[in-house]
C-alpha cells in the first residue's frame, strides 16, 4: 500500500512540475484548439490545432492525400463554392470520383486535373490559360466549380442533370458514386 501511495504522490509531484515549467516558460492552452504563447496579458496563438473541416473531409475519402496538398485543394473549394453558390461536400464528392484528389492527371479523354476539365468541352473556359495552368489547383477547381454552377442554372437546380452535364452522359453508376460520397459528407461534416 505504501509502494502505491508513493507512486502516486510522485505521479502529483511530477504533473505539478510540468504546470510550473510549462508556467513559467509562458506556455499555455488557450480555448483546447490553440496552443499560445503568453506575452504579459496578451496571448499570442503560435498554432491552430484544430483542422478545416474541408480537409478532413477530403483526407477521409482518400487518406493518401498530403496534407498540405488537401488544405490547397480546400482552400480552393470553399473560395469557389462560395463564389458560384455551391456544396462544399457535392464539390469534394464531384472532384473524388474525377479525379481521387490527385491534382496532376489526364483522362484517356484528355480530361486535366482534380475536376477533370475537358478542354474540347470548355475552349471558352480555357482559352485564358496555357494547357500546364489546367493542373493548377486554384484555376482547375474554379473552371470546374464555373462548369458546373452553369450546369445547375441550366437543369434549374436538378443535381442528377447537371452532373449528367458535367460528365457528358447519363451514367447510374457515376452519378450513384457523386450522390452517395455527397450526403455521406454532408451527414458526417
Amino acid at each position: 500500500m505504501l509502494k502505491y501511495l508513493s507512486d502516486y504522490i510522485f505521479t502529483i509531484y511530477v504533473a505539478m512540475a510540468v504546470v510550473v515549467i510549462l508556467t513559467c516558460v509562458g506556455i499555455v492552452i488557450h480555448n483546447q484548439n490553440q496552443i499560445a504563447i503568453q506575452e504579459d496579458v496578451n496571448i499570442t496563438v503560435i498554432e491552430e490545432v484544430k483542422v478545416n473541416p474541408t480537409v478532413i473531409m477530403i483526407t477521409r475519402l482518400n487518406p493518401k492525400v498530403d496534407k498540405d496538398v488537401a488544405l490547397v485543394i480546400a482552400n480552393s473549394i470553399e473560395k469557389y463554392t462560395e463564389k458560384y453558390n455551391l456544396s462544399i461536400p457535392l464539390v469534394i464528392a464531384l472532384m473524388y470520383r474525377e479525379s481521387g484528389f490527385r491534382p496532376i492527371i489526364i483522362s484517356k479523354a484528355n480530361c486535366i486535373g482534380l475536376m477533370q476539365i475537358n478542354p474540347k468541352a470548355h475552349p471558352e473556359k480555357v482559352k485564358p490559360y496555357k494547357r500546364y495552368q489546367l493542373f493548377h489547383i486554384d484555376v482547375n477547381v474554379s473552371i470546374g466549380c464555373q462548369i458546373l454552377s452553369q450546369y445547375l442554372i441550366k437543369r434549374k437546380g436538378n443535381v442528377k442533370k447537371a452532373l449528367q452535364n458535367y460528365l457528358g452522359a447519363n451514367n447510374t453508376g457515376y452519378l450513384i458514386d457523386v450522390l452517395s460520397t455527397c450526403v455521406e459528407l454532408g451527414i458526417n461534416k
